[in-house]
C-alpha cells in the first residue's frame, strides 16, 4: 500500500480490514471442516531492502536498533498483533481444529540483530547480482520452520 503512494497512517488504518478478510477466509475453510490451519504473520516491512532504499530517511531516529525503518515495522507489528487476536478468537470458535499463528517478524529481526549467529553474510562476490528482497535461503526457512514446530515462533506449535 505504501509503495502505491499511500501514507503509513493510511496503510495502518487498513490493517483491520486486511485481517478481517483473512479471518473470514479462515472461518469459511474451518466451517467446511478444515482441522489444521496456519495463519502466518507478516515480515518486518521496515527491514525490507526496497523499503529501506525507497524511503531512506536522513533522520537517525526513524530507524530502530537494527537499522530498520520503525514506522514501517509498526505496520507489521499492528497487523501481527491483530492477527494473533483473531487467531485466538478462531481457536475459541473452533476448539477441535488446530489453528496456529506463525511468526515471521521475530525470526527475521533476530537474523538481522545477530547476523553472525545465524550465518548471515554479505554477498562474497560484488560483481554478481544477488536478489534477496523476497525469498530467504534454505537455512533461513529451516530456522523459521523449526521455530514454528517447537513453538518458538508459532502459537501453538505446528
Amino acid at each position: 500500500m505504501v509503495s502505491a503512494g499511500k501514507t503509513v497512517e493510511y496503510a495502518n488504518s487498513k490493517v483491520p480490514v486486511v485481517v478481517s478478510s483473512i479471518t473470514s477466509a479462515a472461518r469459511s475453510l474451518l466451517d467446511q471442516g478444515v482441522q489444521h490451519m496456519v495463519l502466518p504473520g507478516v515480515v518486518p516491512l521496515g527491514c525490507l531492502p526496497r523499503i529501506l532504499t525507497v524511503y531512506v530517511s536522513p533522520n537517525g531516529s526513524d530507524y530502530d536498533s537494527i537499522g530498520c525503518l520503525q514506522r514501517y515495522n509498526d505496520i507489521s507489528q499492528n497487523h501481527n498483533r491483530i492477527l494473533q487476536d483473531a487467531v485466538k478468537q478462531l481457536q475459541i470458535e473452533f476448539p477441535k481444529a488446530v489453528i496456529s499463528y506463525a511468526d515471521y517478524y521475530q525470526p527475521i529481526t533476530e537474523f538481522l540483530a545477530k547476523p553472525t549467529l545465524y550465518g548471515v553474510a554479505a554477498c562474497p562476490d560484488p560483481t554478481t547480482v544477488n536478489w534477496d528482497g523476497i525469498a530467504f535461503t534454505e537455512k533461513a526457512y529451516n530456522i523459521i520452520a523449526n521455530g514454528w514446530r517447537n513453538g518458538l515462533y508459532a502459537i501453538p506449535p505446528i
